[in-house]
């Protein structure tokens, strides 16, 4: 996968801006703004407000939820480092880097095209190479609104990684695999929330990753994807209530608690252990009828 960068001034943590960010936050609270600079250049230079955007970017940052708010709040409000309205949060800055990036690559098409029209006529003057260059004049103002078109695609935001993101996050963790974001699982996610917290939906990928069968310990080496598990709300209820079979020797040992890997600790310690001895008890009954 192609990497690209944006400038950063060496001096920068001198700005005025920067510094009083640095004497109320310190280091921490600087480092956390250049990561949502670098997320904000990957949106394509603004970052779409929505309900759980503070637990979205908590999850990729590793802190707390509340703290991110409240930097944001401080960075648009107290430092000016960042703008806002209804629908964005956005960086003055880095929608010129991102205008800088375009106009540069524009630029090389338009020069690469240019050479290579003059390198066709030094290699031949005959007249056939003269009407390719006519047409090629021709077709020139066709192409520029297609680059047009282009750029104007490339500019357009991105929403930040939510539910979905932290759904795959914790599939190809327990799976082992690299499954994507696509617009199908977002539905079929979005459907399966109607009825399940997101909280119970990775109960049921924990308690699917304990099935030998489900993780490819088969006899065709077939694992069990995303979609196997979203495709309807039977498949949540059955994999939600699954207890995997009692090993003897392992009959005394305390049940391990599952803590899923959610942004901000959306739910406590005792609400998650109710969940679990909730689908424990729901499974002993099944059992014994």
């Amino acid at each position: 996968m192609k990497t690209y960068y944006f400038s950063h001034d060496i001096n920068a943590h001198k700005d005025p801006k920067c510094s009083a960010l640095i004497a109320e936050k310190g280091m921490t609270g600087y480092g956390i703004y250049w990561c949502l600079i670098e997320i904000l250049h990957e949106q394509g230079g603004r970052i779409e407000k929505f309900p759980k955007l503070y637990e979205g970017l908590a999850f990729q940052l590793r802190i707390d939820a509340k703290q991110i708010e409240a930097l944001l709040h401080s960075l648009i409000n107290d430092y000016n480092l960042l703008k806002e309205d209804d629908k964005y949060i956005w960086s003055e800055r880095v929608l010129r880097n991102l205008e800088e990036q375009q106009n540069k690559k524009l630029a090389k098409q338009k020069s690469g095209r240019i050479g290579g029209l003059k390198s066709g006529i030094s290699r031949s003057k005959t007249k056939q190479n003269e009407a390719l260059l006519q047409t090629s004049e021709v077709n020139e103002p066709k192409e520029s609104k297609v680059n047009k078109i282009k750029e104007k695609k490339d500019t357009t935001p991105k929403p930040p990684k939510g539910e979905l993101f932290i759904f795959l996050e914790t599939f190809n963790r327990n799976f082992n695999t690299k499954y994507q974001e696509t617009d199908g699982r977002q539905d079929k996610l979005k459907k399966r929330r109607e009825k399940y917290t997101l909280e119970q939906i990775l109960l049921a990928i924990n308690n699917l990753s304990q099935s030998k069968f489900h993780t490819g310990k088969n006899d065709s080496g077939w694992k069990a994807g995303p979609d196997f598990l979203l495709r309807n709300d039977e498949m949540i209820d059955k994999w939600l209530n699954f207890t995997p079979p009692v090993n003897k020797k392992a009959e005394n040992k305390p049940i391990p608690e599952f803590k899923p890997d959610l942004p901000a600790n959306p739910i406590s310690p005792e609400r998650m252990k109710q969940l679990r001895e909730q689908t424990f008890k729901v499974a002993q009954v099944k059992t014994m009828s």
